[in-house]
């Protein structure tokens, strides 16, 4: 768990909307960084529309919404994100 996050796990763990103990790691980070929507996401293969799911899913559809918030940003004459896990 990197150090930043050490303050806010601990908070996390401390609170009584943790599910049982045997759903996640307490020892790492305790919960994901990010979420993303990960089943029936409809995307195209070699020209097809499919569905599908999983991290194949989220991955490209959460990178592309932190283009889309940096674009903003950029076009504010604000920097981007940067290193988002510490935000």
């Amino acid at each position: 768990m990197p150090s930043y996050q050490k303050a806010t796990v601990s908070a996390y763990l401390a609170s009584a909307s943790v599910p049982p103990a045997s759903a996640f790691n307490s020892t790492n980070r305790a919960y994901p960084d990010v979420a993303a929507l990960g089943m029936g996401v409809p995307m195209y293969v070699d020209g097809q529309l499919v569905v599908a799911g999983g991290t194949s899913a989220a991955a490209p559809e959460f990178s592309g919404l932190v283009s889309l918030i940096n674009d903003r940003r950029l076009l504010a004459n604000k920097p981007p994100l940067g290193f988002i896990n510490p935000r």
